[in-house]
């Protein structure tokens, strides 16, 4: 990059948080220390305390003061300086962190916009006003950092062709140890939002299908939300007790171990998600997942891990689907060992900090078009 090290002012929510940009702060906190940069973290959003509408007004327009002073500052320093705003496609987002990348704009800061999230998933999906807002702010951007060429053309527009795809990442750790070929019974998980888009419901009417069909498995439901009250009762109704556990939310810090004490990964989604951080998740533990296509950009995550040993399972979000493809692998324990070591080669080459590292290093590097080599020390 530049001779002398570069300020990346960047904004993002609070640290802590479980959401996917929460982690992917923490990733390029990580990025930023293997490289001539310095990140300015800059925690934006309304406080827990902030109640009502004048709070939040209030803390955007102090969000928007902070902001400026924090770019003034560094170009005080007369090193380069890059600003970074990482938003998702929700109305709320898109037109505050505009604000953002004006303030960059007025203030002669270059500013790179990483879109986050699938909100816009198709060109036909009836939010043109959406769109059309997206395009302006995605236009003032001196770069355009996007999940997956899907990403891209859903948005579409100039700069979001133009965009440069870059994948999330995760932290690798040493591989856990697996029973070779899977538990017996099979042991199955389901990690994320009890809400209905998720497909917790389908998880179980799967179970059912299985169980009628003598398939050993048993099924561990993590997570939280409105769904979290009628779970009990279904199970209940669907005769499942003694193979369905409900654990309930489970913290960041035990995810890790819950993905390697269980065998495979369920998210029948039929809503459309940006890169699921429990699926990279579950591929760095060396843990296949079935999965539905909820949406384009995961439609790409499904495709990029078929051409290398299909760790990521394509099923449709059917209780019915999920439980013929579960069947199938659980009566095949070869080819579910094949999985596991695809899995973990899956998260080595497309989602790890050093499959990612290069790509950030050209998209800091204002100077430097990205698709570039880098430059050599």
């Amino acid at each position: 990059m530049a001779d002398s090290p570069s300020i990346v002012v960047s904004t993002g929510p609070a640290r802590g948080l479980v959401g996917g940009v929460a982690r992917h702060m923490l990733i390029l906190e990580e990025i930023a220390q293997h490289l001539p940069v310095r990140l300015d973290y800059f925690q934006i959003g309304r406080r827990p305390e902030e109640k009502g509408a004048w709070a939040q007004l209030r803390r955007l327009v102090a969000d928007y003061l902070e902001f400026a002073r924090r770019l003034k500052k560094a170009k005080a320093e007369g090193g380069p300086v890059v600003a970074h705003v990482n938003s998702s496609v929700r109305p709320v987002c898109v037109v505050r962190d505009g604000g953002f990348v004006l303030l960059s704009r007025l203030l002669r800061v270059p500013v790179i916009y990483q879109v986050h999230g699938c909100m816009l998933h198709g060109p036909d999906d009836g939010r043109t006003w959406l769109r059309r807002i997206t395009r302006w702010v995605l236009n003032l951007a001196d770069r355009v950092v996007v999940l997956s060429p899907a990403q891209s053309r859903a948005i579409g527009g100039r700069a979001a062709m133009a965009a440069v795809a870059v994948n999330n990442a995760v932290f690798m750790e040493p591989v856990p140890e697996r029973t070779p070929g899977g538990h017996d019974p099979f042991r199955i998980l389901y990690l994320a939002r009890f809400v209905p888009e998720k497909g917790v419901m389908q998880c179980l009417d799967a179970m059912k299908i299985l169980r009628d069909r003598g398939v050993p498995v048993r099924l561990q439901l993590c997570g939280a939300g409105p769904l979290e009250s009628e779970i009990p009762g279904r199970i209940a109704a669907l005769g499942l007790q003694d193979c369905v556990e409900l654990v309930g939310r489970v913290p960041a810090e035990q995810t890790r171990a819950k993905l390697a004490e269980n065998d495979l990964l369920w998210l029948p989604s039929q809503h459309p998600e940006g890169q699921p951080y429990v699926l990279m998740e579950a591929l760095e533990a060396g843990m296949p997942a079935m999965i539905s296509r909820a949406g384009e950009v995961v439609g790409d995550m499904i495709d990029g891990a078929a051409r290398r040993g299909g760790a990521l399972i394509e099923a449709q979000p059917t209780g019915a689907s999920f439980a013929e493809l579960t069947e199938a692998l659980v009566r095949d324990r070869a080819r579910y060992q094949a999985l596991v070591e695809a899995a973990r080669r899956e998260a080595e080459a497309t989602y790890s900090m050093e499959a990612v590292l290069p790509k950030w290093q050209q998209v800091w590097n204002m100077a430097q078009p990205v698709g570039a080599a880098p430059a050599r020390a």
